[in-house]
């Protein structure tokens, strides 16, 4: 797995790519307040914004694009990107473009601009980044593995639903994401929306293929791994904070979640 170091210069960003299998995964730092004037790229790309913002606009749309942001862009779309205060920490694959069969199954995102917010995505992203920065002999096949992971994430995200979903779903979503840190009472929020508990878990998990209790956890796994990037509070602390009866149940979720238990993975970030 070859890498190539781009130095850093004032107003240019800093980059390491590697080549893994289908994938060229790239890990680019850009400075605050670059502008870069529209231009297009030889490979699609499936980008990740670990830190900082910017925005990109292309084919008259301007997107936001904050940390969590998962950003796709077709091959050779003509785009410009301004960056923030902040400049911008970000994780690009790039699909190899002779090797399409392999990505049918994702076509429908690869082939288009798809802009969404995913805190899980996000955290394979840093996992990806970590086996960039201290690669081994089996990096190569832990690389693939995770990009796919990521793809699939993304692209069930964007499968066609069966059926048309009750208005009063989005309400619930809602809900969950507002209060997931907090006691969720399934019969109290069935009681909100006019709906049986039992009616409303079977119709949540037709249309999220998950069931209530797995989504709020993962929300609270996602949100953990932020907090354990970003601040220094405690493993116990932000355990706690998440919703775990205690450290041993949460470093058991944790690793389960994101592959790495959570001290471990807080000390890849800052390697």
């Amino acid at each position: 797995m070859p890498e190539r170091q781009v130095p850093l210069t004032e107003g240019s960003p800093r980059s390491q790519s590697v080549d893994a299998g289908p994938f060229r995964v790239t890990e680019v730092w850009f400075p605050a307040h670059l502008k870069l004037e529209p231009h297009r790229h030889d490979r699609g790309s499936f980008a990740t914004i670990l830190e900082g913002s910017f925005d990109l606009r292309s084919m008259g749309r301007s997107l936001e694009c904050l940390p969590s942001t998962v950003l796709t862009e077709p091959l050779g779309n003509l785009h410009g990107n301004r960056f923030g205060n902040q400049g911008a920490h970000v994780l690009v694959m790039q699909p190899d473009p002779q090797q399409e069969d392999v990505f049918y199954p994702c076509r429908h995102l690869l082939d288009s601009i798809t802009h969404i917010e995913h805190g899980g995505i996000r955290s394979l992203a840093w996992r990806l980044a970590y086996e960039l920065r201290a690669p081994d002999s089996a990096s190569g096949l832990a690389m693939q593995g995770i990009g796919f992971d990521m793809l699939a994430t993304a692209a069930r995200l964007h499968q066609p639903r069966r059926s048309t979903p009750p208005a009063w779903l989005t309400m619930v979503e809602d809900y969950l994401r507002a209060h997931y840190l907090n006691g969720v009472d399934l019969s109290a929020l069935a009681t909100e929306v006019d709906t049986h508990p039992t009616h409303l878990s079977r119709v949540f998990r037709q249309h999220y293929r998950e069931p209530i209790s797995a989504f709020v956890r993962r929300l609270r796994l996602e949100w953990a791994a932020t907090q354990l990037a970003t601040s220094g509070d405690s493993i116990a602390h932000i355990a706690q904070c998440a919703g775990f009866s205690d450290q041993s149940h949460f470093t058991r979720a944790f690793k389960q979640f994101i592959g790495l238990p959570p001290g471990r993975y807080r000390r890849a970030l800052k390697a």
